[in-house]
């Protein structure tokens, strides 16, 4: 392990004029990487999880009925992609989670959640508006387009990138947020963990939930 300098806020990333030229290189170093990542033997990190949808579960066990969730949950069931290849996948694959200094991508940190899976999950979950740090107009983490990502993607790694698949997977990473910021809410409203930031996530969830449902309607009317 070594010290690596670079910022990790995404804010500052999206925004800092003195990365200007790191934004220019950040997609396709971004896309690069990736493409490595699930590139990866998956033989030797065999303990890694293969986690299912879970997200039934985790309102039933706070007793929560959110009639938005629940449309959203049942509307991906219903639309799963065929499964895909699996290999290796970051988890948590976004600006926020990689250092950048001003020549770009420095590295790639908190592998917390690493698991085996579907590559196009890592596409869609790093198209979420909320990665984007309010340069929504570039969908891919608030950098590039979107079809200019996956196209480098693609350039890097071979292989065929599904579209209607990676927006499935940018849907469902919209439902797990949601269903996770509730989960963080509900710590603070039980008193396990008074905590103003855990708090404000419960109103975070509502906005993440339209997020959802805009995208679900934009997808059944052929605008995605």
């Amino acid at each position: 392990m070594r010290h690596v300098e670079g910022i990790s806020i995404g804010r500052k990333v999206v925004s800092l004029p003195e990365l200007a030229a790191a934004r220019t290189a950040l997609p396709a170093q971004m896309a690069e990487q990736l493409a490595l990542i699930h590139r990866l033997p998956t033989a030797p990190v065999g303990f890694l999880a293969h986690p299912s949808a879970q997200g039934y579960g985790f309102l039933d066990s706070m007793g929560a009925v959110v009639p938005a969730l629940e449309y959203a949950l049942r509307w991906c069931v219903r639309h799963a992609p065929a499964a895909g290849r699996t290999t290796v996948i970051h988890g948590d694959f976004r600006v926020g989670n990689l250092l950048v200094n001003p020549d770009g991508l420095a590295a790639v940190i908190d592998w917390e959640f690493a698991h085996l899976g579907d590559p196009h999950e890592e596409l869609g979950y790093l198209c979420m508006r909320d990665w984007r740090f309010g340069v929504d107009g570039l969908r891919a983490g608030g950098l590039a387009h979107r079809e200019d990502f996956l196209r480098s993607y693609e350039h890097f790694s071979g292989q065929t990138v599904e579209r209607s698949a990676v927006t499935w997977w940018e849907i469902v990473g919209n439902v797990r947020w949601a269903v996770i910021c509730l989960t963080q809410a509900q710590r603070h409203l039980s008193g396990q963990d008074r905590n103003v930031e855990l708090a404000s996530l419960g109103r975070r969830s509502v906005e993440i939930q339209a997020e959802a449902l805009r995208l679900i309607q934009q997808t059944e009317q052929g605008a995605l």
